[in-house]
């Protein structure tokens, strides 16, 4: 895993939410960005902001995600899932903290 910067609260409660309802990690599941919002009581600009981060550093992935002509954050994004490395970040922050 690369180097990888230390993440927000926010962006760890959204990583720890994929990994619960990503399911086996051999399939990759696609989660929608709706019920996410819902269940962790976020609007959709929050969701935006972390995910984005989060696949910057390839902790997690994005489908039709796209940034406007101001490097804003797109509100479309149609799917997330936990990538191999965002797993690998959560294992290794369990043992920092434990």
């Amino acid at each position: 895993m690369g180097m990888v910067e230390k993440i927000s609260n926010a962006q760890l409660t959204l990583l720890n939410y994929l990994d619960a309802h990503s399911g086996d990690f051999s399939q990759r599941v696609w989660l929608d960005p709706r019920f996410i919002t819902r269940d962790l009581r976020i609007s959709m600009i929050q969701f935006a902001e972390d995910s984005s981060s989060l696949a910057a550093q390839g902790l997690a992935g994005l489908r039709d995600f796209r940034a406007d002509s101001n490097d804003v954050p797109s509100l479309k994004c149609s799917a997330i899932w936990l990538t191999k490395e965002g797993k690998e970040y959560l294992r290794q922050a369990q043992f920092q903290v434990g």
